[in-house]
């Protein structure tokens, strides 16, 4: 049943960004940040050709536009790339709370539709992750007492057995594998760290996503459907989060039942 929920909720998410994509892509948004940049120093140039040097203009210039690239210049005129993946990472990012805020909605629907998600994906999240986590901590606790007996300390060794595998599977494995084999971005290992663990905890900072990469000859920030395999990574990632909640609310069931069996003593 949780597996059948699992897929049912990546579906879910899938058809969120279906929809997303329908509500957000317009005809009108196709023009490219280039063609922004290209207008901004035109008109740039132009307005100030008595105030300053052609130097001096091109440098403020072009510190603007590094500005703009560190996303510290808020860019109206910029749109977000609204492929399938692009509006699959929106919809789980509403749903999972991480609101990675590195694609966003620009319109009114848009904004109407991810308020509806927020309050229909957000609990079905919870609710899942909390039934995975049950599920893990009953056959961790089985797994233990078959292994080690009944004795006391086997709770004990439930929470760490739990709270190493999870450790290997959903913060060293992600990590290595971000840094040594899809890592498009060149970030080092405390970057790829970074990145799993504010992710895998739902802060969701927004500077460093998995699959991110900047484009050489664009200035938006957008996760491209041909990295890495693209919807199916991002897909990737929806499960391996889900099942970190899981991990986490695993270990919290774990403890809440050690406290509770220790009070009553």
């Amino acid at each position: 049943k949780v597996l059948v929920a699992l897929v049912f909720y990546v579906l879910l998410n899938i058809l969120a960004a279906y929809l997303f994509v329908l509500i957000e892509k317009h005809p009108d948004n196709n023009y490219t940040d280039e063609w922004f940049i290209f207008n901004l120093e035109k008109k740039f140039l132009s307005s100030h050709n008595n105030c300053l040097s052609t130097e001096d203009r091109r440098f403020l210039l072009k510190e603007v536009v590094v500005a703009y690239k560190a996303h510290l210049v808020n860019n109206s005129h910029s749109h977000p790339d609204w492929s399938l993946n692009n509006a699959l990472l929106l919809s789980f990012s509403i749903a999972s709370t991480i609101g990675y805020g590195t694609v966003v909605p620009n319109t009114p629907g848009g904004k109407v539709f991810s308020l509806t998600l927020a309050f229909i994906f957000i609990p079905f999240t919870g609710l899942l992750a909390a039934k995975m986590g049950a599920i893990l901590a009953y056959y961790v606790k089985k797994s233990c007492r078959s292994i080690f007996g009944s004795s006391p300390r086997t709770k004990y060794i439930g929470v760490l057995v739990t709270f190493l595998l999870g450790l290997i599977l959903y913060v060293v494995m992600p990590t290595m594998l971000l840094r040594f084999v899809g890592n498009e971005e060149n970030w080092d290992f405390l970057d790829c760290l970074y990145c799993v663990i504010i992710t895998l905890t739902t802060i969701g900072f927004g500077d460093y996503v998995p699959g991110l990469k900047e484009k050489l000859h664009s200035f938006n920030f957008f996760v491209d459907p041909s990295s890495h395999g693209g919807i199916f990574t991002t897909m990737t990632v929806i499960i391996w989060v889900v099942a970190g909640l899981a991990w986490f609310a695993t270990i919290i069931n774990l403890i809440g039942n050690v406290l509770s069996k220790r009070a009553k003593e």
